[in-house]
């Protein structure tokens, strides 16, 4: 759900197995946290739960790096 407290599950697909990194960005574009470094992924769907740990209520943005794209989607986050 967005927005979100305490936690949100992020979904996503893959079409084929890949490694693939999740980032959380503040609105400035400063890294604020990494949910996935480079990991490796077999091809279907996928979930991630984040549960922000000393982030105050707003919005932030996560990122999804495959070997072939960049998809970024807006969170909220309220405490």
């Amino acid at each position: 759900p967005n927005p979100f407290n305490p936690s949100t599950k992020i979904s996503f697909y893959l079409d084929k197995s890949e490694k693939i990194s999740m980032e959380i960005y503040n609105l400035n574009g400063k890294l604020v946290d990494v949910l996935i470094d480079n990991k490796f992924f077999s091809a279907g769907m996928h979930d991630v739960v984040y549960k922000p740990k000393g982030l105050s209520s707003g919005n932030y943005y996560y990122s999804l790096k495959t070997e072939g794209q960049v998809l970024v989607r807006k969170l909220t986050y309220i405490k």
